[in-house]
């Protein structure tokens, strides 16, 4: 298991306060590409409907990628 010292870590700002953290191994590429590009939160309330990698959002409900 990797030190924190060797994670990369993202604060997490809330109007202006810092509510938490995450930290992510280095070789979590696709994460801390996803936590570097001013990230939207959305609460998941729907628990049978399960977004993934590559679904859309769009402002109001996800959708899966077009086949």
């Amino acid at each position: 298991m990797a030190a924190l010292t060797d994670k990369v870590k993202f604060a997490i700002i809330v109007n202006g306060v810092v509510k938490g953290w995450y930290s992510f191994s280095p070789n979590l590429e696709l994460e801390i590409a996803g936590m570097s590009s001013d990230p939207i939160t959305v609460e998941i309330t729907n628990l049978e409907q399960k977004p993934s990698v590559g679904w859309t959002w769009d402002g109001t409900s996800f959708h899966p990628p077009a086949e």
